[in-house]
């Protein structure tokens, strides 16, 4: 329910010959349809382009600069800003700058809860 700076349950490197940054988890306990965490893009280095499904993305820049494309729409966002990448886009970062990036970030999943027998029951 808290979390304190350099105390990430979960960091994982991933770096091959598109992309290079490191993932925080931070909040996950509900993982199957929400969580949250720490992403660090070192300079000269991106995330690579990937498609969020059923995701849906809230993003905070903690620091750095870096360049976002969400599908076909790409713009610069600096440390203060935030932006959100809708469900069924396609988004890359890719740290434009002489600092490493760090973001925060909120996920949600679309998630179909189907009904059990016992909510139709009326005793």
């Amino acid at each position: 329910i808290a979390w304190a700076p350099n105390r990430a349950k979960n960091v994982s490197v991933i770096q091959n010959n598109e992309e290079m940054f490191k993932i925080a988890t931070l909040f996950d306990q509900d993982s199957e349809f929400s969580g949250g965490g720490i992403i660090e893009i070192p300079v000269g280095s991106r995330k690579a382009i990937k498609s969020n499904d059923d995701t849906y993305f809230i993003f905070y820049v903690i620091d750095g600069v870096l360049e976002v494309t969400i599908s076909h729409n790409t713009f610069v966002a600096k440390k203060g800003c935030s932006f959100e990448v809708p469900m069924g886009n396609f988004y890359q970062f890719e740290n434009i700058h002489n600092n490493s990036v760090k973001l925060f970030f909120v996920q949600a999943k679309y998630v179909v809860v189907e009904p059990s027998d016992d909510a139709f029951d009326s005793e």
